[in-house]
């Protein structure tokens, strides 16, 4: 009779410990994924950030394109051409050093394609004199950039 309630204190133990340790593993896991979540999303604003405080020329395109002049390249120095594209739930950067042997709205062969993310919704505008364009070309005053419905102004400079 002992041993069997000995067992049983065992068997209990052994079982609160094992779930203790199995909420211990799920929460570090569910902390490690929002940290990774986390550190792709200030890299991208800050990314953004750069490109486009240092920007020349800007063409909004369907709100979901945006190509740039700028000098804030991150694969290039000096002054890029580079291009935000939203595509079927994926965020895509592109990157080709000043000038492009096209127009600003076409991307070059040769550029670098980096996939940013995914996102549910992705939209880009720029404001001029106090208006938000989904269609523009030149230079703005701020870009808004709205990634899964939080929106984010970024002042122009340059």
């Amino acid at each position: 009779m002992e041993v069997l309630v000995v067992l049983v204190l065992v068997g209990l133990i052994f079982t609160l410990v094992l779930t203790v340790f199995w909420r211990i593993t799920e929460t570090s896991s569910e902390v490690s994924k929002r940290a990774s979540k986390l550190q792709r999303e200030t890299t991208l604003y800050w990314q953004l950030t750069r490109s486009f405080f240092g920007t020349k020329r800007l063409a909004v395109v369907n709100g979901t394109q945006i190509y740039a002049i700028t000098t804030g390249g991150s694969l290039f120095k000096g002054t890029v051409w580079c291009a935000y594209l939203y595509r079927n739930g994926t965020l895509y950067y592109y990157e080709y050093p000043y000038p492009p042997p096209y127009s600003i709205k076409e991307i070059p062969r040769e550029a670098s394609e980096i996939i940013l993310g995914k996102f549910k919704s992705v939209k880009f505008s720029a404001r001029k004199g106090g208006i938000f364009y989904s269609n523009f070309e030149g230079k703005p005053d701020t870009v808004k950039v709205e990634l899964n419905g939080e929106s984010f102004l970024f002042a122009v400079g340059g």
